[in-house]
């Protein structure tokens, strides 16, 4: 929707105001989380191998609190969560299906 009209404002720009908008670099137009997702691709690019695997095991233990917050089946994993690395507790959810569920 907001793209829409984006476009729509800018469509209806005049030739003069268009061209100078080609001026604004693209990540200012993109916008913060544009520029932070931007960055992040920058810095996995140059980390090595130990440096990558914290960053997913820190998102991971992230996804898995939220898990455990907000989804009664896994509620009772909890513990585990808490207890153990994130790469560890995720050997103990098990998979489910929409019956189970």
């Amino acid at each position: 929707m907001a793209f829409n009209l984006n476009r729509q404002v800018y469509e209806s720009l005049p030739l003069w105001i268009k061209r100078s908008v080609c001026l604004v670099p693209f990540s200012w137009l993109a916008g913060k989380k544009y520029r932070a997702v931007y960055q992040r691709g920058e810095r996995y690019e140059k980390a090595d191998r130990s440096m990558l695997l914290g960053s997913q095991e820190a998102a991971l233990g992230v996804m898995l609190q939220w898990a455990v917050a907000e989804v009664p089946a896994y509620r009772y994993l909890s513990s585990v969560v808490h207890r153990l690395k994130p790469f560890e507790a995720l050997k103990a959810f098990p998979l489910l299906d929409k019956d189970t569920v």
